[in-house]
């Protein structure tokens, strides 16, 4: 076979595909040279999920008409001149390579203007074919319109999503620049509607209120930390800042773990580890935090060229990465107050959402009879009242209009503490009723979406300056002074311990407290598993065996639970369990000194069973889960009789721990009711 060699356009196609993969690959590139050139006003539109059209525009530097024609050479760019360059450059991407690789497969064109021009300048390029260069009237700074995209490479193109699915992609992309680069203001405009605009603010909080809302932005923690691995020079490697949410906001998937170095948005299995690694005594097995770090290190540490689009990066050495985001994360959740103050608020929220679920359900309905010319002949096939009134009997009440405005949320709370939604769902229409305001359901103009939102009065985010902005800052601040004076220093004291009042117990589970002005509510069973399990990995680390002797028991053990035992025999061992060999298993003579002396066959069993179906050893991860679960065979159960004098007992061990909020597998261990709260609830103030 001949060998050829491609032609210019071929191999600038090629490349281009290395780089640019979809829309959301163009909108990053031009955003962060947009970022590059010192801009501090980016607008970011898309129509036709960016592949119809584009536009990135910025108030940067811009581009002077000499180097207009050279910006769009392959290899061109102001960001280096050597490759010695690479290991000290912090900006984000080669302007030239980025505009190269868009120029070969759409059709782009760019006004741009300098502070020092009169006039800015354009150029029209067409599937990397340029043409002239002209003056034209313009503002400072540059604006990339994109259109086409992929239109001479039909191979590419048909591997795109749908417009939707693209539309979302760049939204989330440009969702993580405006997080990267807070200080920037960003406007995002989606087929011809703005979707989010951020002020650009030094405080990281802002924009995520601008994104993800006020809930988001309430209840995360701040994170500020410097890692020094070196006492000699006294010099920061390793630079940590950003914010945590707090356990309350967890994740079902890793989806708002992000991470930025340098400034830029990466994927690192590295960094995900550490952060769930630091976490995991604080959240409910298979959760995830909302966590959005910040990495600033200096250039030489870490590779950023791992990923045509830098994505992924490569750290020189990953041991002291992990520890300065474990170390840094570790110790901001463990000085925080973690006892939910507002427990309710997870039953309210699923409230409303059933509200919302069966409202759309009926608009959904609605304008899908009107869809098929159905409206028209509706009141017709109305039966009468007689007939309405019948039908209805032993099924459902008549729904009866309620404006919204007077449906209370919190009037549902008795119906969810009562019953279960299984119970509910068939009288919902009965039992918790309304109807959309009427000059809403008799507009035939608006669409389901429209109607919903106007429906329930939704207000959309309002990312400019505000009085509520203002509102929620010095709510946040009062909060956080509270939580300091209330739980720092006054709870944790030796005298705040006299002061706890306990109350009594509920269900022979639940333990009430009031000290302060506030209620706290402990779960028994959580609380004593936290403690046992504190208190066996202090032994387990200080090395310290402590056993109680028992009357032998004879354990039947299968060769699998004997290999498994034979395998871990000194973690056994240190853990307090002692045995003699028997011909079909052993004779347990000894137990850890915390557990409880009953059930010793079934728990060692369990455990047993457990290391079997796990192809790890017993390290990390491993480890830490069985200690876990041992320390909640030992723990007094939930349904179990207990004296006040033990519930003292446990609450004050329980208040002598680092981290007291959970257990370990993430449950809390005590929430709070402020004073304040229950006066609401009753209506003593509104």
């Amino acid at each position: 076979m001949k060998i050829h060699v491609l032609g210019t356009d071929t191999v600038n196609q090629i490349a281009a595909g290395e780089v640019i993969e979809r829309p959301s690959s163009m909108v990053k590139e031009l955003v962060e040279n947009a970022v590059d050139a010192h801009a501090t006003q980016i607008t970011v539109e898309i129509r036709g999920g960016g592949i119809e059209y584009l536009r990135v525009s910025d108030n940067g530097d811009g581009i002077g008409e000499d180097d207009i024609v050279n910006a769009f050479l392959p290899h061109a760019t102001s960001k280096i001149r050597g490759i010695s360059d690479l290991n000290s450059i912090l900006s984000f991407g080669f302007r030239g390579e980025a505009l190269s690789s868009i120029a070969a497969v759409s059709d782009v064109e760019l006004i741009t203007k300098t502070k020092e021009d009169f006039f800015a300048h354009r150029i029209q390029i067409h599937g990397g074919e340029r043409g002239e260069v002209e003056e034209v009237a313009g503002v400072d700074g540059s604006s990339f319109i994109i259109r086409n995209l992929f239109f001479n490479v039909p191979a590419r193109k048909k591997f795109l999503y749908s417009e939707s699915t693209e539309s979302n992609r760049v939204e989330e992309m440009v969702e993580k620049l405006a997080l990267a680069n807070h200080r920037v203001s960003f406007h995002f405009i989606r087929d011809g509607k703005t979707r989010f605009q951020s002020i650009g603010s030094p405080r990281i909080e802002d924009v995520v209120y601008s994104i993800y809302g006020k809930e988001q932005s309430k209840e995360s923690l701040p994170l500020e930390g410097a890692y020094y691995p070196s006492k000699i020079t006294g010099m920061p490697t390793v630079h940590i800042r950003g914010i945590l949410g707090r356990p309350s906001i967890t994740r079902a998937n890793r989806q708002y773990e992000l991470f930025f170095v340098n400034g830029r948005f990466v994927h690192d299995g590295l960094l995900s580890r550490a952060l769930e690694d630091a976490y995991k005594p604080f959240l409910m097995q298979h959760k995830f935090p909302f966590a959005i770090l910040f990495l600033d290190l200096t250039p030489n540490l870490v590779d950023v060229n791992v990923h045509p689009q830098k994505l992924e990066v490569r750290f020189q050495n990953r041991d002291s990465i992990y520890q300065a985001v474990f170390n840094s994360v570790n110790k901001t959740l463990s000085e925080a107050n973690l006892i939910d103050e507002n427990p309710l608020s997870v039953f309210l929220k699923e409230e409303k959402k059933k509200v919302e679920f069966q409202s759309e359900l009926l608009l959904r309905k609605e304008s899908e009879e009107r869809a098929q010319g159905l409206t028209k002949d509706r009141a017709s096939e109305v039966p009468k009242d007689t007939e309405r009134k019948q039908e209805n009997e032993g099924t459902e009440k008549p729904v009866q209009p309620v404006r919204y405005e007077e449906f209370d949320l919190t009037k549902g709370l008795n119906s969810i503490q009562e019953g279960s939604y299984s119970q509910e769902k068939n009288s919902f229409a009965s039992e918790k009723t309304f109807t959309l305001k009427e000059d809403v359901v008799s507009s035939q103009s608006f669409g389901v979406d429209k109607v919903f939102d106007t429906a329930f009065q939704e207000k959309k985010k309002d990312n400019t300056p505000s009085p509520e902005r203002e509102h929620l800052r010095n709510e946040a601040k009062e909060t956080k002074e509270g939580q300091e004076s209330l739980f720092t220093a006054p709870f944790l004291s030796e005298e705040a311990r006299l002061s706890h009042r306990i109350i009594g117990e509920v269900f022979q589970t639940y333990w009430l407290i009031e000290y302060g002005n506030s209620l706290y509510i402990m779960d028994q069973h959580a609380a004593h598993e936290k403690i046992n399990f504190e208190r066996m990995m202090r032994r387990k680390k200080e090395k310290d065996v402590f056993s109680q002797n028992i009357i032998p028991l004879s354990i039947h053990l299968s060769t699998g639970e004997r290999e498994v035992l034979e395998e871990y025999k000194k973690e056994f061992l240190e853990m307090g369990y002692l045995w003699e060999e028997e011909p079909n298993g052993i004779s347990l003579t000894a137990i850890p000194v915390d557990f409880p002396t009953v059930r010793q066959e079934e728990v060692l069993l369990e455990i047993l069973d457990g290391l079997m179906e796990d192809s790890a050893i017993l390290e990390g991860e491993s480890i830490y889960n069985k200690i876990a679960s041992m320390s909640c065979k030992a723990a007094v159960k939930g349904n179990q009789k207990i004296s006040v004098a033990e519930c003292d007992t446990i609450l004050q061990e329980l208040l002598q721990l680092e981290n007291p909020f959970a257990c370990p597998h993430g449950r809390p261990t005590i929430v709070a009711f402020k004073k304040q709260d229950l006066e609401k609830m009753f209506k003593r103030i509104v």
